[in-house]
């Protein structure tokens, strides 16, 4: 019982920190949309000083829908408890609820038709019939197949627009906003695609990424990089010597931008996919055959090995261990 106390209190205070880290990111990464935007339309406030009014008041607007809302959305979406040592009773309780919530969600959802009809169909008959151990084989079922399917079509779809809008745009505040702002939205779809959003230590992670890929884009133009690539096409092409610049910077842009947010897509994936096995390995939760466990078992003894938790934020190369939790 006291060991017990001793984890939950530990856990407790490794919440507390991942929620101040997540929040200063979030703050910050507001604080430098909203610096870009007014940027933008600063220029205006000289020539007419209402029209400027009026352009501020469609930012703020915009900021709210577009940053603001989305982060909203994920923060009060259900995730899955993935504690594994001490009293995990009420981990198990939690994680089934999750479970049936998801279910429910996905074979209400009549917005979108990124489900299967026949694999909602199996889905509902596990949830009417309301056994855990088929609940989970049908959720994991629709996430290898349809879900799956769905999400590299949104992780392309998000990839190559924002690709194309920041290499016509040819602006830094721009591609830095656009590409911060799909990169977003972009994981709120894919955490409402899954139904869940993963653990906050791997929310961080993702945000940091979103926020390394604004960085980038913000300082990719007219790079080292994208000059080279104009030097190269103009000795190559010398009549396309006065598009040469213009097309190495929109190329350039285009492949990392788009690339950056396939990275960001498809880690996103790799969590919730890591999240939703890591619950089912709950002590107590009995939805695992001999076959799954075995498949699963880096997974385990991954879990299990982990003693501390380690937040990377690649770009400040800053890692924070928390108190170890000992047996």
């Amino acid at each position: 019982m006291k060991k017990d106390k001793n984890i939950k209190n530990k856990r407790a205070t490794n919440d507390s920190f991942l929620w101040q880290v997540l929040i200063f990111l979030i703050v910050v990464c507001g604080i430098f949309v909203l610096w870009l935007l007014l940027s933008i339309i600063d220029k205006f406030k000289s020539y007419n000083e209402i029209f400027w009014k009026v352009l501020l008041f469609v930012v703020i607007i915009l900021f709210i829908r577009f940053y603001v809302y989305p982060i909203i959305s994920v923060f009060k979406m259900d995730y899955y408890d993935i504690g594994i040592e001490g009293d995990t009773t009420l981990a198990t309780k939690h994680n089934a609820n999750v479970r049936k919530r998801v279910a429910k969600r996905i074979i209400n959802d009549n917005e979108h038709s990124w489900y299967d009809k026949n694999e909602v169909e199996e889905l509902k008959n596990a949830l009417d019939e309301n056994i855990d151990t088929k609940i989970y084989k049908s959720l994991k079922y629709l996430m290898d197949n349809s879900i799956k399917k769905t999400s590299n079509k949104i992780i392309t779809e998000s990839a190559i627009s924002s690709g194309v809008f920041t290499a016509l745009a040819q602006s830094q505040q721009f591609d830095a906003i656009i590409v911060l702002i799909k990169n977003f939205n972009m994981v709120k779809d894919l955490l409402y695609l899954y139904g869940y959003r993963p653990s906050k230590a791997k929310l961080l992670m993702i945000f940091s990424r979103v926020a390394i890929a604004s960085i980038v884009a913000f300082n990719i133009q007219g790079s080292a990089i994208s000059t080279l690539i104009g030097k190269g096409l103009t000795k190559l092409l010398p009549f396309v010597k006065d598009f040469a610049s213009y097309a190495s910077d929109a190329s350039f842009q285009f492949v990392v931008n788009s690339g950056l947010s396939m990275n960001i897509g498809f880690n996103t994936i790799k969590c919730l996919n890591e999240d939703y096995n890591l619950q089912a390995l709950v002590k107590g939760v009995d939805v695992l055959d001999e076959e799954e466990l075995q498949k699963n078992k880096k997974d385990i003894e991954k879990a299990i090995d982990n003693e501390m938790i380690k937040i990377k934020i690649p770009f400040l190369n800053f890692t924070k261990k928390v108190e170890e939790i000992n047996d």
